[in-house]
Formats: structure tokens, sequence, C-alpha cells
């Protein structure tokens, strides 16, 4: 799916009675953006049966710990993720790349993704969430113009 439709979806499948379908709408161009950073325009999420997404603990050099979420570029990567022996409540789905950094934004704790680029996990490339928060919070100022006091 095109980078343009996943966006799309999002606004389609936003709960109603909130202000999500236009949140989107006025960051998609921002998303949009931000996907075009990957290789691919969808990953793999390991997921509890109720579509929780599992996240990882990640150990620094200096012993704090962070918390992440890894996104496959296979399905074979992220089933080989489960640990053995497989647990039976947890799947592989596909995830488009903008729904995962749409999603990113409100995932706390976790702190950022690790897109995994290549089969076997060779190369990932790491998006933060302060970042992407930063990031949309300056482009609604932007959309937004400047104070009226400016004037």
């Amino acid at each position: 799916m095109e980078l343009e439709q996943q966006v799309q979806k999002l606004i389609d499948e936003a709960p109603q009675g909130d202000n999500t379908a236009q949140l989107v709408q006025l960051i998609g161009p921002l998303l949009i953006d931000l996907a075009r950073n990957f290789r691919h325009k969808q990953y793999y999420i390991v997921q509890t049966l109720d579509k929780r997404w599992q996240t990882n603990i990640w150990t620094n050099q200096d012993g704090s710990e962070r918390t992440l979420l890894y996104a496959y570029c296979t399905l074979q990567d992220a089933t080989a993720s489960i640990p053995a022996p497989k647990d039976p409540w947890l799947m592989v789905l596909p995830v488009p790349v903008v729904q995962i950094i749409f999603q990113l934004l409100a995932m706390e704790p976790v702190e950022g993704v690790i897109f995994w680029e290549e089969p076997g996990m060779k190369a990932g490339a790491a998006l933060e969430r302060k970042d992407v928060q930063l990031l949309v919070q300056n482009h609604l100022l932007q959309l937004s113009g400047p104070p009226a006091d400016w004037a």
C-alpha cells in the first residue's frame, strides 16, 4: 500500500467522536516524510492475540534500559524473534509503516522503534518517540502560523 493510502486508511479507521482523523489529516505529510526514511512500506510486528504490540527491553553499555518496539522487514525474522517454546498467545502481523510511526506518538513507555531493514536483522534504523513528538509539535505550530501578537 502506498504511503498516501496508508494515511487515508488511518483517517478512515479513526475512532468516531474524537479528533484523531483531523490530527492525522494535519500531520499526514509529516508521517509520509518520516516513512520515506525507511526501506519498506510495511513491517512485521509481534503482537498478542488482542493486538497489543510486544516491546523489547534494550540494555545499554552503561546498564541503563530502554523500551523499544522492533519492526521486522520479513515474516521469518519476526517469527524467529519469538522465544522458544513459541508462545501460543503471540502472533506476527504486517503493519503499514505510517501506522507504526503514528502509533509511536502515544506508545508510552516505548522510547523508539528499531526498523530492521534487511533480512536476518543485519541493518536497523531507529526512530525515537521524543523526536517524532517534537517534529509533530513543530509541524502543528507552523500550520497555525505566528502568534497574533506578532502582527
